[in-house]
């Protein structure tokens, strides 16, 4: 039985036969395609598809500490030091060197988490513990919890959304306010740790 489609009679032998026809055609067609994307460099692909994200869309770090950070002391911003990572896809972070930061390779907006565990049991009377995130150098959010009485260990966060441009650097800060004495920031995964991930231009 014969169909009319927009005016052109086709069987299902008609339909058949060019499928098969067409098939080489579609095949050589997209193979093409595929070589000339990769033939270009990435700053081509950047102004053909406009987003570092269409690259870099798994551009993220998880850095943290595997080991304690002892005898801080208390009044004053520390930086916390992270010497391990649970993963690290664009060498964002350095287990040796200028380990406090996280460092972006790309311009764009980025999501930034950092958690700490303070433990007060040194510090006499203590008042405020607090944790900031840096941004080249300079506070940028913060979390500030006031303590408990018969209290000596403290979970803190801090996140925020940043635009940063490239080779930009955060880091992670945490005061602990008191009388007099020193903390301990406590070093496992689950406990320290700071996140950075790339979100978009």
């Amino acid at each position: 039985m014969r169909q009319v489609v927009q005016g052109f009679p086709f069987n299902s032998r008609d339909v058949n036969a060019l499928v098969a026809a067409l098939r080489p055609i579609i095949e050589e067609f997209g193979d093409r395609i595929n070589k000339l994307l990769l033939g270009l460099n990435e700053d081509v692909v950047h102004q053909i598809f406009g987003q570092n994200r269409f690259r870099y869309r798994n551009t993220m770090v998880r850095a943290y500490k595997s080991t304690n950070q002892t005898s801080v002391a208390i009044n004053t911003f520390a930086t916390i030091t992270f010497n391990a990572e649970n993963f690290d896809t664009d060498t964002l972070h350095d287990n040796s060197t200028a380990t406090a930061r996280l460092t972006t390779q790309i311009p764009g907006q980025y999501l930034v988490m950092g958690r700490a565990y303070l433990i007060t049991t040194g510090v006499t009377t203590p008042t405020n513990v607090a944790l900031r995130i840096l941004r080249n150098g300079a506070a940028v959010a913060e979390t500030l919890i006031p303590t408990a009485a018969g209290s000596n260990d403290y979970m803190i966060g801090v996140t925020s959304l940043l635009s940063l441009a490239a080779a930009d650097y955060v880091e992670l800060q945490a005061q602990v306010m008191g009388a007099s004495g020193t903390y301990t920031i406590d070093g496992a995964s689950q406990l320290t740790h700071f996140e950075m991930a790339y979100m978009g231009e």
